[in-house]
């Protein structure tokens, strides 16, 4: 099977949400800003949402199982968003917006238990989030100096909330959650 795309650019991003009047639905995402829900069974769009921050570099999907998904979008304006999708009838709904940190914001994460996010940036920055109150709780600047230009493209929370780094520089690092230095 395949989805037909409602516009002529690029999938950056997949992930499953789930509905209880729906079953699974695919969400696609990418240079459009737009997130696009996809019914799987009959391969047709279910809903179309604006990011309302350009272009989207990644998303991150958490569901506790217990209602509403939550999605984590990287934005190409520096921000990263959250979204709800609805248990029940598989709307989405927008929820916040975290700072921005600077430079675009290009990989996402949840840590395990949903109460954390990790962002990577295209500035070379590591952000992690406190998802309740959208506070930042660390910054970790990932260049070896400042004269190197670095994206993150991959960030990955480990369940002891270090996080795992993957780099434009091809470079894989795991920082310290409490401090941000490197392991």
């Amino acid at each position: 099977q395949s989805f037909p795309s409602p516009i002529d650019t690029g999938a950056t991003s997949l992930e499953w949400v789930r509905s209880t009047e729906h079953g699974w639905l695919l969400v696609s995402a990418g240079l459009s800003g737009e997130l696009f829900l996809w019914t799987p069974r009959t391969c047709e769009l279910f809903s179309t949402t604006d990011s309302n921050g350009g272009a989207i570099w990644a998303t991150a999907c958490y569901d506790n199982g217990q209602g509403a998904s939550r999605l984590a979008v990287a934005c190409d304006d520096g921000c990263v968003r959250l979204f709800s999708v609805q248990a029940e009838d598989g709307a989405v709904v927008y929820n916040r917006t975290f700072s921005k940190t600077g430079g675009k914001a290009l990989s996402v994460a949840w840590h395990s238990n949903g109460d954390r996010l990790a962002s990577g940036h295209s500035n070379g920055g590591i952000c992690v989030w406190e998802v309740a109150t959208g506070q930042e709780l660390l910054f970790v600047t990932a260049a070896v100096d400042a004269q190197t230009e670095m994206c993150i493209w991959r960030v990955l929370m480990l369940p002891n909330g270090d996080i795992a780094s993957g780099d434009s520089s091809g470079r894989v690092a795991v920082w310290d959650a409490t401090y941000g230095t490197l392991l």
